[in-house]
């Protein structure tokens, strides 16, 4: 059996080398999935992160409303986290194209940034900058 009509259950692959024992190899499509997979776990672990400190921010918030900073963030962490989602499910869905899920990343990734630049201008410093 070649390694393109190996089923998706089968992701490592066995072969006979007769220098050695068994060696254990990868496929390319294997690998490009694995590290796939990984990148989204963590792009979904930091929108969580992200979404959960931003949520817990708003709720300590006493006096008035909350700063816009904090809503900003959440919304950023939840664009994240769906952005991971929809990334892993392109992943075995052929029928997004490539460059869709540029565009969903790359703004992904400039909310990010500017979410953390935000925050990081609107920190409060002896009181006298609001957001």
């Amino acid at each position: 059996m070649h390694f393109n009509q190996v089923p998706l259950r089968f992701l490592i692959t066995r072969h006979f080398n007769y220098q050695t024992d068994y060696c254990i190899e990868l496929n390319s499509t294997t690998s490009n999935m694995l590290t796939n997979l990984l990148a989204r776990a963590g792009q979904l672990i930091f929108g969580a992160v992200v979404l959960g400190l931003s949520i817990t921010a708003v709720k300590w918030q006493m006096y008035g409303a909350a700063p816009a900073v904090s809503g900003y963030n959440a919304f950023v962490g939840a664009f994240g986290m769906l952005a991971a989602l929809i990334g892993t499910a392109v992943i075995w869905i052929d029928a997004v194209p490539d460059l869709i899920m540029a565009i969903v990343d790359g703004l992904a990734s400039v909310l990010f940034l500017a979410g953390g630049i935000v925050s990081l201008y609107c920190r409060p410093q002896n009181r006298q900058r609001t957001c």
